[in-house]
C-alpha cells in the first residue's frame, strides 16, 4: 500500500485498491486513501465492519473526507449481510460498479442492471442507483466526452423498471427478495443500436 500510494501521488492519479481478504485492518489500510481514491468490493466479507458488527467509524471518516466506496459486485465480492448493515447506517456505495470480468461473466449475478437491482433491493432508490453507476464513473474520465450534449452521437440504454418480487443470490449464496429488477432493453452507441429487445421477447 506505500508504494502504491507513493506511485499515485508521483504520477497524479487515483488509486483504486481490490480489497479482499486484507493483510492489515480496516482502520491501518484505509489510512492510505486520499480524496478521489477508489475503495473496491466494500461490502465484501471483513472490510468495512468492525468486530462489533457495525460500520468501522473510520470508514466513515474516510467517506467524509472523499474517499469514494464502489460496490464492485463481482463474483466473489458481495455479501448481503454486510451490505443490509452498512445500508440500514446509511453507508451505501458511492458508486455502483459491476467488476465485470472472464471469472465473474454470470447475467444472473454479475451484470450491472442486476447489482443495480440489488442495491434497490437493500433500500436505495432507482434515482441514486442510476447516478451512481453512470454519472460518478463517468467523472473519473477526463478528457473524455460522456452523456447527451447537443452537437455528440449520444450513448443512449433503455431500461424497464420490472415489479414484482425477485430473488438474488449473493456471492456467498445468502438469497434476499426486491420488488423491483432493472432490465435494460435497448443500447445505442454513437447513434447506432448496439442491442435491443423492445420489440423481441426477452
Amino acid at each position: 500500500m506505500k508504494k502504491a500510494r507513493e506511485v499515485c501521488d508521483e504520477v497524479g492519479c487515483r488509486m483504486f485498491v481490490h480489497v479482499a481478504n486484507p493483510d492489515v485492518p480496516f482502520p491501518e489500510l484505509i489510512e492510505y486513501f486520499k480524496p478521489g481514491d477508489n475503495f473496491t468490493h466494500t461490502y465484501n466479507k471483513g472490510n468495512i465492519l468492525d468486530k462489533s458488527g457495525k460500520v468501522y467509524r473510520e470508514a466513515w471518516e474516510a467517506k467524509k473526507r472523499g474517499v469514494l466506496f464502489d460496490s464492485a459486485r463481482g463474483s466473489r465480492n458481495w455479501s448481503s449481510e454486510v451490505a443490509k448493515t452498512a445500508f440500514a447506517e446509511g453507508f451505501t456505495p458511492d458508486v455502483i460498479t459491476d467488476d465485470l470480468t472472464a471469472l465473474s461473466n454470470d447475467p444472473q449475478t454479475s451484470r450491472l442492471t442486476v447489482h443495480m437491482s440489488e442495491c434497490m433491493a437493500l433500500g436505495m432508490s432507482f434515482e441514486d442507483v442510476l447516478y451512481r453507476a453512470t454519472n460518478v464513473p463517468a467523472s473519473y474520465m477526463k478528457g473524455v466526452q460522456v452523456g447527451m450534449q447537443r452537437g455528440l452521437l449520444a450513448n443512449i440504454t433503455i431500461l424497464d423498471l420490472e415489479k414484482g418480487p425477485h430473488d438474488f443470490t449473493d456471492a456467498f449464496g445468502e438469497h434476499y427478495m426486491g420488488d423491483t429488477f432493472i432490465v435494460p432493453r435497448t443500447t445505442i452507441i454513437g447513434g447506432k443500436i448496439m442491442f435491443n429487445t423492445i420489440f423481441t421477447d426477452y
